[in-house]
């Protein structure tokens, strides 16, 4: 339906408004990146036969739990996984992973930081991607413009000026056409 110019009031509890994209899995991914973050891990070397994929977060490697569904994965659709947490036994292991998309580490992680030089977008310093500036210079305003929309919604809660709806919509946009073309591409995980 149309969007009225005013401020529209939302009911942030539940409601079919504030559900409008959990259809969509790669804005749901990034919605767990965010709840998630810093808990990121990248791909440090493929699943062999015999052998499970390992990964690399800030701190070191780290391997897939044995109990991990997501440990008899063979290929993950992209380099990054998410985790809800990491145990340490006879080795440090993660717990409870999905893999999760660029563009949803750069929207929803830690510190932005673009070196122009270099052609890469930088998260917390550690986590790196190529991109030419003027694309690291778009999405860090992007960036910026949904931290404020979360600012603004968390001190008023259920408005959200149709302007921020717009980034909003945008943003969903991107994040699911980025995961649809992933899985065009990629494995199983």
């Amino acid at each position: 339906g149309q969007r009225p110019d005013r401020v529209m009031k939302r009911d942030l509890l539940g409601g079919e408004e504030v559900n409008v994209y959990s259809h969509k899995e790669g804005v749901v991914r990034a919605v767990v990146c965010a709840g998630l973050y810093p808990n990121i891990a990248k791909l440090k070397s493929a699943a062999t036969k015999g052998s499970p994929p390992s990964f690399l977060d800030e701190e070191g490697s780290i391997d897939l739990h044995p109990s991990s569904v997501a440990f008899q994965a063979e290929r993950f659709r992209t380099s990054w996984v998410v985790y809800h947490e990491k145990v340490k036994t006879t080795k440090v292991y993660l717990r409870d992973s999905c893999s999760i998309s660029p563009f949803a580490v750069i929207l929803f992680g830690g510190k932005l930081s673009v070196d122009h030089q270099g052609g890469t977008i930088a998260i917390d310093s550690w986590i790196k991607f190529a991109m030419s500036p003027k694309d690291a210079v778009r999405l860090k305003r992007l960036r910026h413009e949904l931290d404020s929309i979360l600012l603004d919604v968390v001190k008023t809660p259920n408005v959200l000026p149709p302007s921020a709806q717009t980034s909003v919509d945008a943003t969903a946009v991107i994040l699911d056409k980025e995961w649809e073309r992933i899985c065009k591409q990629k494995g199983v995980a």
